[in-house]
């Protein structure tokens, strides 16, 4: 009997949990993520069909980018998984509610990272998202705006402090998007 070939859900969301677990007081290189990894199928975290397509050296690179950096120059002032709730007027989210106060959303989330260097905020999302040609930058940046938007709400909410900065980083194509 064969089994199916793991999602790509399923991979994003082991590549988060394995960043979340990942050591930030030293660059993680590709033997530390191995060993994390190895862990983390060992503790029944992430199924062994998962781990084994799960890019390191991708993973990796996220440490040599300028966000990758940053985060790990501040690794005392990063928080990762963190979760939020945050209570919308309708019309704030979806065109066409009207703003009264009887439809509100309560929206729930957790949000994979952000870093606070002299009182200003990075925001970053991790996406494991393959660029195609139907896919390009603008592409995921519109797919993901408004999440990271709801991100920045409730975060800067909940640190009362504005989001200087947001990112979406590419996993796939070791890149960080800026979203305004």
């Amino acid at each position: 009997m064969s089994e199916d070939k793991p999602a790509p859900t399923d991979v994003g969301t082991a590549t988060h949990l394995l960043l979340q677990q990942v050591d930030l007081n030293v660059r993680p290189d590709e033997k530390m993520l191995a060993n994390l990894l190895s862990q983390l199928v060992a503790q029944g975290a992430i199924d062994s069909n998962v781990a084994t397509l799960i890019d390191l050296n991708k993973v990796t690179q996220f440490f040599d980018s300028d966000l990758g950096k940053l985060v790990l120059e501040n690794s005392d002032t990063v928080k990762r998984e963190s979760p939020f709730s945050l209570l919308v007027k309708a019309g704030d989210v979806f065109p066409g509610f009207e703003n009264d106060q009887q439809q509100r959303l309560l929206i729930h989330g957790i949000i994979d990272g952000y870093v606070v260097v002299d009182n200003e905020v990075y925001l970053f999302d991790y996406k494991t998202d393959k660029l195609t040609p139907k896919t390009g930058i603008e592409d995921i940046k519109n797919r993901y705006r408004g999440q990271i938007n709801l991100y920045a709400l409730a975060l800067s909410e909940i640190i009362h402090l504005p989001i200087a900065h947001k990112y979406l980083y590419l996993l796939e194509s070791n890149q960080s998007v800026v979203i305004e």
